[in-house]
C-alpha cells in the first residue's frame, strides 16, 4: 500500500513539475491581411518571457516591447509563439512594421 501511495504522490508531483497547464494570449484584436502591404520591407522586433517550473515570468512579452526592440513606430502584424519544453515555457511576441 505504501508503494502505491508513493507512486501516486510521485506522479502528481511530476505532473506539476512538467507544467501541463498553459495560458493563451488574447487574440481578439485582428485585422484582415488584405490591408497589409507585403511588398514593402518591414522591421521585425521580438519580445519573449520565460517561465521555469512555477517561477517567472522572466522578461517581458508584449507588443510594445517588441516594437521598441526594432524601433517600429507603426505595427502592422503581430505573431504569437509559445514553446513548451520539459520544465520551461517560453512565450514570444514578434511585431512587424515600419
Amino acid at each position: 500500500m505504501k508503494k502505491v501511495v508513493m507512486m501516486v504522490a510521485a506522479s502528481i508531483l511530476l505532473a506539476f513539475m512538467i507544467g501541463c497547464s498553459t495560458t493563451a494570449p488574447n487574440y481578439v484584436n485582428s485585422a484582415p491581411l488584405s490591408e497589409v502591404d507585403f511588398s514593402k520591407h518591414m522591421e521585425k522586433g521580438t519580445s519573449c518571457e520565460t517561465i521555469f517550473l512555477i517561477f517567472g515570468p522572466f522578461g517581458k512579452s508584449s507588443v510594445v516591447d517588441a516594437a521598441k526592440n526594432a524601433e517600429i513606430s507603426k505595427v502592422e502584424l503581430v505573431e504569437y509563439e509559445q514553446k513548451n519544453m520539459l520544465l520551461i515555457r517560453q512565450n514570444c511576441i514578434t511585431a512587424y512594421g515600419r
